[in-house]
C-alpha cells in the first residue's frame, strides 16, 4: 500500500470539501446580504385633481419592512438655491465648490419641496412596518418652482430629456429609494411646458 499516495488523495478530498464549504458560506452571505439590502418601501402614484382644482401627483408609500426613517419625498427636478452666502476666503470657496459638487453643499435642493400638499405625516417622520404614507405633489407648483429659480434645460429635446427621466426620490435615514412616475404625469408636464422658452431656451 502506498501511505503517500493514500495522504495525497485525503488531502486531496479535504482541499476540495474546504473550497465547497467556502463556496457556500459566500452564497449564504450573498442571499442574506441581499435580504437585508433589499427595498423595504412600495410606490403607487397616479395623476388626479385636487380639492382645489390642480393637477397633482398622488402618491402612496408603504414600509413593507421594520421601521424606517422618511425625510422627503420629491420629483428628481432640481433647483440651485441662489441666496447671499457668507463672504469666505480662497480655500473655503473652494472647499465650497467642492462641497456643492457634491450635493453636500445645500445649495442643490428639490423643486417639488415646496409643492409637496396634503401630507398625512409632516416630514421628517418615522414609518413603522405596514405603515402607508400619503401626499400630493402639485405638478405646476413644481415648473413654477422651476421658473423662479431660472432655470433653463437649453432646449425641447434636453427638456424632454429630463421629462422621460422623471422619477419619484424617496429620502430615507439609510439612502434614496427611486420609483417610476406615472406616465400621465410626463404627458401632463410636456404637453403644458415644451412651448415655454423660458426653459426650453
Amino acid at each position: 500500500m502506498n501511505i503517500e499516495k493514500i495522504v495525497w488523495d485525503w488531502s486531496l478530498i479535504a482541499s476540495l470539501a474546504s473550497a465547497l464549504f467556502a463556496l457556500i458560506g459566500c452564497v449564504i452571505s450573498l442571499i442574506t446580504y441581499k435580504k437585508m439590502t433589499r427595498k423595504r418601501l412600495f410606490c403607487a402614484n397616479s395623476v388626479a385633481f385636487s380639492d382645489n382644482g390642480k393637477v397633482v401627483l398622488k402618491i402612496r408609500i408603504r414600509n413593507k419592512g421594520s421601521a424606517i426613517g422618511l425625510d422627503t419625498i420629491a420629483l428628481n427636478l432640481r433647483t440651485w438655491n441662489n441666496s447671499p452666502r457668507l463672504d469666505v476666503n480662497y480655500f473655503l470657496k473652494v472647499r465650497r465648490v467642492i462641497k456643492d459638487f457634491l450635493g453636500e453643499g445645500g445649495r442643490v435642493t428639490y423643486a417639488s419641496e415646496l409643492a409637496l400638499k396634503n401630507i398625512s405625516k409632516v416630514l421628517p417622520t418615522t414609518l413603522s412596518e405596514e405603515e402607508s404614507y400619503l401626499c400630493e405633489i402639485e405638478l405646476d407648483t413644481v415648473m413654477q418652482a422651476i421658473l423662479d429659480a431660472y432655470e433653463s434645460y437649453g432646449s425641447k429635446s434636453f427638456f424632454l430629456l429630463f421629462i422621460y427621466r422623471l422619477k419619484i426620490h424617496v429620502v430615507t435615514g439609510s439612502g434614496v429609494c427611486v420609483f417610476p412616475v406615472d406616465p400621465e404625469a410626463k404627458d401632463y408636464l410636456w404637453r403644458n411646458y415644451k412651448d415655454r422658452p423660458e426653459l426650453t431656451s
